[in-house]
């Protein structure tokens, strides 16, 4: 009675308390254009939701969008349009594009039907007015990446703004915003802003603003002639800082000036190893080299450092301009040239003030090992990918969170493809797969002398073309079904299926006494089933093709079965896994109630109790599972475990997965599906795929 009590109470502990998990790295998209809606409906679901505190991503797939007005605004002529605007007004959105060139927005404007003193101009051009996307103040930690935006008003119309930031942490990879004049605006002082790659084109003004920006490896457009590059106003601290930058002549005829100065003094652009098509404008009639004068103002300092022709020459800065007079007639210097110690200070963090935005932009690799098999796409599963996207023939055609897709009118000769996604949403490079004519894994029905009678066996071994090692040996994993349960089920043939895609053997069998192995299913114990699986464990390891490395993987009693096996086999077994672990099973047996049946556990007529009208549980079961010491002996395993249950578990809590994971927290991954029940329900390929992908890390 004391084990009872100290087991009762061990169990009331778990369930006062709750054990650190894994945190689930998989998600989808929130939001999937035009699948879900438009791409202004998926502006309003970033804007709208409830908690802003986790990132909301946007994915557009690729194709040309032209966003419609919504609402109306005044024009510069004083007439009623539609609005062309669109916001963003929520924090931590991302907006991902398929493909940077291919995934085009264009927003709706009226056409150029008004002089506003330069010529005929769009009535909507003009800072706020007709712009593209304005992302709000509020906004911060927004993410975009391999999109493309333009303005709908065409060049010489005025001042078409794509990107309005007043907000502050933008991160824009590899986009482009295409305009004329003022393309990009940034109006925040206090902002930090950063570009990674990408493309911004236009002729006048076209990066120009506020605050803080950071430009690395970004491709400036620069098309016609005697254009204006950077347009600083008011910086943070240091204004706008190009790294690695590259000017490119859209045609052969073009000029331009690196940027002209948007206020008196304040004014701060630095443009560091830059490559160019052609020199900027120097020596002009006015006397300006390098750089223009704008309304009076003039700069607290604009200057280079090692800028060349993609030629490779490097171009020389003498004579780069020195001085600004002001309309009152007052001189302001300038140092526009730096050495290489002054050209060191403007790092990422110098400039950002700290804030690194490299992690969120770097990319996730291109998946390992990816293969079709059995209409069958699988891949190694990649740390730190929030979802995959499944790519035929160059378009994006769905995405997962698993590492294996199944594939629907898969023809011989298709281009497959599957791109992963880092956490702000973004795909990195795919890898990439073509449907064979042949069947990569090897499937054989076998029996193997057990304890009690012949075992029947699925022994599934991947194709040569799936095993890397020298030797040609590969490692293997044994699955344990559940009470009364059978070899069959999708759960354990996904995961073999998962397995052989990575080169590694699986061999699902039925205790004695279940499916088509010997034996009677009233003389089953756990005991019993734990020397079948050792059993098998042993066959496998003596099979020549076997490199001796040996996982095991139960589901519900199985799970039992599998942990109490690893650890009385101890360094035999490399890793386990334990699905829904129906430790209950003692409490069950000590209650006198199992699967539903009622029985006195003390005083049992007969040799066993009829649960149902061909299973008889046998007596010898329930006086063993009084003194099983199922979590002890599970503990005594050394080696890497991975448990998963159901936080809608009926049949077996999860909080006796908890209890397995609080025994064994360092050497343990506890991960709890909420809401599956104990078989799973819509989460079983989810489960067969964390399972898989623990095994291929611990066993490859």
């Amino acid at each position: 009675m004391n084990k009872i009590f100290l087991h009762a109470m061990f169990m009331m502990c778990l369930l006062a308390s709750s054990a650190k998990t894994n945190a689930q790295e998989h998600r989808l998209y929130d939001f999937v254009v035009p699948r879900d809606g438009s791409f202004r409906e998926a502006l309003k679901a970033a804007n709208n939701r409830k908690d802003t505190t986790e990132r909301y991503r946007i994915f557009v797939m690729q194709g040309k969008y032209k966003i419609p007005t919504e609402g109306t605004t005044t024009g510069g002529d004083g007439k009623e349009y539609g609005d062309p605007r669109s916001y963003l007004k929520a924090p931590k959105t991302s907006i991902i594009g398929e493909y940077r060139d291919n995934t085009v927005l264009t927003n709706t404007t009226p056409p150029a039907t008004w002089n506003n003193g330069f010529g005929p101009s769009c009535p909507l051009e003009g800072i706020g007015k007709g712009d593209v996307l304005i992302i709000e103040s509020q906004s911060h930690s927004t993410y975009l990446q391999d999109i493309t935006m333009k303005s709908g008003m065409g060049d010489h119309t005025g001042r078409n703004i794509v990107l309005q930031d007043r907000s502050d942490f933008t991160i824009a990879k590899n986009i482009c915003i295409w305009g004329y004049q003022d393309t990009y605006v940034s109006n925040n002082q206090q902002g930090r802003f950063y570009f990674d790659g990408g493309i911004i084109r236009g002729r006048t003004d076209y990066i120009c603003g506020k605050g803080d920006v950071y430009y690395k490896g970004v491709t400036f457009q620069q098309c016609e002639k005697g254009g204006y590059l950077a347009v600083s106003s008011v910086p943070r601290k240091y204004g706008y800082v190009m790294q690695y930058c590259y000017i490119k002549s859209e045609t052969p005829d073009v000029t331009y000036y690196l940027g002209r100065p948007w206020g008196k003094g304040t004014p701060t652009v630095i443009w560091l190893n830059t490559k160019v098509d052609a020199s900027p404008i120097t020596k002009d009639n006015r006397g300006y080299n390098g750089w223009a004068d704008m309304s009076g103002g003039y700069p607290k300092q604009f200057a280079e450092f090692n800028t060349m022709l993609t030629s490779g020459e490097t171009l020389s800065l003498e004579g780069r301009r020195t001085q600004w007079t002001d309309k009152e007639g007052n001189t302001h210097e300038n140092k526009p040239t730096l050495n290489a110690f002054e050209a060191s200070h403007y790092t990422m963090e110098n400039v950002l003030d700290g804030w690194n935005p490299t992690a969120d932009a770097e990319q996730m690799p291109a998946p390992k090992n990816l293969r079709i098999h059995k209409n069958l796409l699988s891949w190694d599963n990649q740390k730190g990918a929030l979802l995959y996207a499944i790519c035929k023939n160059g378009k994006v055609l769905d995405f997962t969170t698993a590492s294996t897709y199944k594939l629907k009118g898969a023809k011989k000769g298709d281009v497959w493809g599957v791109r992963a996604a880092n956490q702000m949403g973004g795909l990195g490079n795919p890898a990439i797969a073509v449907a064979p004519n042949e069947d990569l894994v090897q499937w054989d029905t076998i029996f193997i002398d057990g304890p009690k009678g012949k075992l029947h066996c699925v022994l599934i071994r991947p194709d040569k073309h799936n095993v890397t090692s020298a030797d040609g040996r590969y490692p293997a994993a044994v699955y344990c079904h559940g009470f009364s349960g059978t070899l069959r089920g999708n759960l354990n043939e996904r995961i073999g299926e998962n397995l052989a895609a990575a080169g590694i053997a699986s061999i699902r069998f039925d205790f004695n006494g279940h499916g088509e192995s010997e034996g009677r299913f009233q003389d089953m114990t756990v005991s019993s089933e734990i020397a079948d699986a050792k059993t098998v464990v042993n066959w496998l390891k003596a099979q020549p093709w076997c490199n001796g490395n040996v996982a095991i993987a139960g589901v519900s009693q199985g799970g039992v079965v599998a942990g109490m096996t690893a650890g009385e086999m101890g360094s035999e077994i490399k890793c386990a896994a334990l699905m829904c672990p129906a430790a209950v099973l003692r409490d069950d047996a000590i209650r006198g109630n199992t699967m539903g049946k009622n029985y006195n556990p003390l005083n049992i007529e007969g040799d066993y109790v009829l649960l149902s009208r061909d299973r008889r549980l046998g007596k010898a079961f329930i006086e063993e599972a009084f003194a099983l010491d199922i979590f002890g002996t599970t503990q005594k395993f050394q080696g890497p475990m991975i448990i998963c249950h159901g936080t809608g578990d009926t049949t077996a809590p999860y909080t006796y997965g908890q209890g397995y994971h609080y025994l064994m927290p360092n050497r343990s991954r506890l991960y709890l599906i909420p809401s599956a029940n104990h078989s799973f329900s819509n989460e079983r390929m989810n489960v067969a795929q964390l399972v898989s992908d623990f095994f291929i890390e611990h066993l490859k």
